[in-house]
């Protein structure tokens, strides 16, 4: 988007895009076109705003997530441990059983 100057004047176009082309549309001239660019503007810093909220929201989902993963590890060795020393163990990452004793 952006102004343009055409036989001496200027004039505000925004670019769209049809597939592979790019094309020109005419948005305006003088006090019109001035307040569709500070329109533009505006939205693209809200739109901007925006990105960066959601980016760092994105990187804090994804810091909880690895810290629950690392608590989980963590509780997960507590408990098999705890399991082992009761005298139960897992065959084939199945369920967990009580050894036989050995008479």
């Amino acid at each position: 988007m952006g102004w343009e100057t055409r036989n001496g004047r200027l004039y505000y176009y925004y670019k769209e895009r049809d597939g592979d082309r790019v094309i020109s549309r005419y948005a305006g001239k003088g006090e019109v076109a001035c307040t569709i660019a500070e329109m533009n503007r505006t939205s693209g810093e809200v739109l901007e705003t925006t990105r960066t909220l959601a980016k760092r929201q994105q990187i804090e989902a994804k810091q909880q997530e690895a810290n629950c993963a690392a608590y989980f590890a963590e509780v997960e060795a507590v408990f098999r441990q705890a399991m082992t020393e009761a005298g139960y163990h897992r065959q084939k990452r199945g369920e967990w059983r009580k050894r036989r004793e050995q008479k």
